[in-house]
């Protein structure tokens, strides 16, 4: 009988319970996402693949903003270049 039980324990059980479908829910094991996958051809050079995935340099980021004009249309964070170029 479930009232035998101590709460500690159901309370467990039901937290593994949880974990355990929110991992197989994102695994990457047998996903149906990666069968899909397979069928488009990729169109990312390894060279622009390897500078998408390089890490973030502070000059390369400083040097673009202040190449831009500072009143240029505002991106979807709001913010133009000119919050960039004077903060």
């Amino acid at each position: 009988m479930i009232m035998d039980i101590p709460f500690s324990i159901i309370r467990r059980s039901i937290y593994n319970v949880a974990k355990n479908n929110f991992v197989n829910l994102f695994a990457s094991e047998n996903n149906e996402s990666d069968l899909i996958l397979n069928y488009i051809s990729s169109c990312i050079s390894p060279n622009d693949n390897l500078k998408l995935t390089s890490h973030f340099i502070i000059d390369e980021f400083k040097y673009t903003i202040f190449q831009m004009n500072s009143y240029k249309f505002p991106r979807p964070d709001d913010l133009n270049p000119t919050f960039y170029q004077k903060f």
